[in-house]
């Protein structure tokens, strides 16, 4: 005979874990982190694309990280300004 299946457990790790999402999810601070993680995830969309071409222009990717470094590191020194 087989082991046998026992859903339970599982079922109310999943069951906590929807209802801390969903008690997490309508917080502000979480609307305002989801909004910043989606600015952030356009930002770095380029240089993606750039590292999954076929013909890859590390000369351009170079420059394209100079200058996404110098932007985060501004964004971290100016978070009030940039951020409100």
């Amino acid at each position: 005979m087989g082991p046998v299946y026992k859903p339970f457990p599982l079922l109310k790790m999943l069951t906590v874990t929807l209802h801390q999402l969903r008690a997490a999810s309508g917080t502000t601070s979480f609307v305002i982190t989801l909004h910043i993680i989606a600015e952030y995830s356009s930002i770095l969309e380029p240089i993606t694309q750039a590292f999954q071409a076929v013909q890859l222009d590390m000369i351009g990717v170079k420059k394209y990280v100079v200058n996404l470094t110098s932007m985060f590191t501004d964004h971290r020194e100016n978070a009030d300004s940039i951020f409100a």
